[in-house]
């Protein structure tokens, strides 16, 4: 369960950049309305931990930042319905 995929490391940063990857990636597609990160919180078990988004202390990892950065500030994905 706890594979890596090319291109994205278990780490931090590996983690950001495959979230904003998938987020951009939903988000050019019309038909695909939204996406859902499951339990970003559960650190509890080993294999989980490179998964949450959370530390322990209850601070975010750097895999937050991508809910952030993929969107353009104009164009939130809240407003998406307007624009299509």
């Amino acid at each position: 369960m706890r594979n890596q995929v090319d291109g994205y490391p278990l780490s931090e940063a590996g983690q950001k950049r495959w979230i904003a990857d998938f987020l951009s990636f939903c988000y050019k597609h019309r038909y695909i309305q939204g996406a859902f990160y499951w339990s970003p919180e559960w650190y509890a078990e080993e294999m989980w931990r490179a998964f949450a988004l959370f530390r322990e202390t209850g601070d975010a990892k750097e895999g937050f930042k991508a809910f952030h950065s993929v969107f353009p500030e104009d164009d939130l994905p809240l407003r998406r319905r307007e624009r299509d």
